[in-house]
C-alpha cells in the first residue's frame, strides 16, 4: 500500500483528511485495520495535501542522506525516518513495521556479502 492509496481507501470510506497548521485532522473514524498503516504513512500523505516534498532516510550511514518519496510508492526498505519539507523533526518507522506491514516496503535485495 502506499500513502496515495491509503488516502484514496480513507475517502472511499468517508474519512476526511486535512491538514491544520502542518497536522493532520481526521473527521470520521480511520478503520481498525488502516489505522496502523495511517501511523506509518502519514507523512506521506501530509506531503501530498500540502504539495510538499515527502523525505525518507536511513539510520544506518550508508544510508544517511535524504530522498525524495514517491506517494505512489512504496517505503524503500532501508527508510526508517520520515519527514516532510519544513518540518523540524523526522518521524522514526517502528521497527516492528516491516514485519507487520510489508506491504508498506519495497523488498530488501539478498546480500551477497553474506553468501557462503
Amino acid at each position: 500500500m502506499t500513502s496515495y492509496l491509503l488516502l484514496e481507501e480513507l475517502k472511499a470510506r468517508r474519512v476526511r483528511i486535512g491538514v491544520n497548521a502542518g497536522r493532520l485532522t481526521v473527521v470520521g473514524t480511520i478503520p481498525r485495520e488502516l489505522r496502523d498503516r495511517f501511523m506509518i504513512l502519514g507523512t506521506g500523505i501530509r506531503a501530498m495535501l500540502t504539495g510538499k516534498i515527502w523525505w525518507g532516510c536511513g539510520s544506518e550511514v550508508k544510508y544517511a542522506g535524504a530522498i525524495s518519496l514517491p506517494t505512489a510508492g512504496v517505503i524503500p526498505a532501508w527508510v526508517t525516518l520520515l519527514s516532510v519539507e519544513g518540518d523540524e523533526r523526522w518521524d522514526r518507522i517502528h521497527p516492528s513495521a516491516w514485519i507487520d506491514f510489508p506491504d508498506l516496503f519495497q523488498q530488501r535485495e539478498a546480500d551477497s556479502s553474506n553468501a557462503a
